[in-house]
C-alpha cells in the first residue's frame, strides 16, 4: 500500500462512523434506485466490468441504475473516453490527495449499493462511505466489513460471474420468509 493510500485509509476510519449508516436488508424487488462502483487499471478490467453491470442492468429489472467507474490514473485513458458518455467515470484528477473523491457527495440516496471490487481501493471505499444506500454489497474482504452491510465470499477463475449470480439469488430471497409464510 502506498502512503498516500494509508493516510486515506487512516483519515477514512476515522471519519467514517458505520453506526451512523443505519443496515437494513432490501429485497431485489423493492429496489428502484442502484448503483454499482468498480475500479481497474486496464481496459480489460475495466470491460469485463462493464459486462456484468449491463447483466445487471437488463437482468434484475431495476428503473435506475447507475455505474460509477474509478481509474487510478491521473489522466483518462483514450480506452476510457467512450465510458465516459454513459457512466460515471473518476480518475486521480477527481480525487484528493489522498485518495478521496471530491464528486459524488449530495447524490440522491440509492437503495442498493454493489461493489464490483475483490480487493479494497482507498477511492473506491471513500466513494462507498459517501454514496447513500439503504444496502451495501460486496465481495467477501477485511478491509471492506465497517463500510457494507452484505458480504458475498466467492473463488475461483469466474469469480465475479459467480458473485453477481449469488448477489441476484440472495437478493430476491432476502426478507421474502414473510410473504411465503404469512407473516406480518
Amino acid at each position: 500500500m502506498k502512503p498516500f493510500d494509508s493516510i486515506g485509509r487512516y483519515l477514512l476510519q476515522k471519519g467514517y462512523k458505520p453506526n451512523k449508516h443505519k443496515r437494513r436488508a432490501v429485497n431485489l424487488s423493492e429496489v428502484t434506485r442502484l448503483v454499482v462502483i468498480a475500479s481497474g487499471s486496464t481496459e480489460e478490467m475495466i470491460k469485463q466490468k462493464v459486462r456484468h453491470f449491463k447483466i445487471i442492468q437488463s437482468n434484475w429489472g431495476i428503473p435506475q441504475v447507475d455505474f460509477w467507474i474509478y481509474i487510478p490514473q491521473r489522466k483518462l485513458p483514450e480506452w476510457a473516453s467512450a465510458y465516459a458518455d454513459s457512466f460515471h467515470v473518476l480518475t486521480k484528477k477527481d480525487t484528493n490527495w489522498y485518495g478521496k473523491p471530491t464528486v459524488g457527495e449530495g447524490v440522491e440516496p440509492f437503495d442498493l449499493l454493489i461493489d464490483l471490487d475483490r480487493q479494497a481501493n482507498t477511492t473506491s471505499l471513500f466513494l462507498t462511505a459517501t454514496l447513500k444506500a439503504k444496502m451495501k454489497v460486496c465481495m467477501s474482504h477485511k478491509e471492506k466489513e465497517p463500510y457494507f452491510d452484505f458480504f458475498i465470499t466467492v473463488k475461483g477463475e469466474n469469480a465475479l460471474t459467480e458473485y453477481v449470480k449469488q448477489t441476484e439469488h440472495y437478493l430476491r430471497i432476502l426478507n421474502n420468509k414473510k410473504a411465503e409464510h404469512g407473516a406480518i
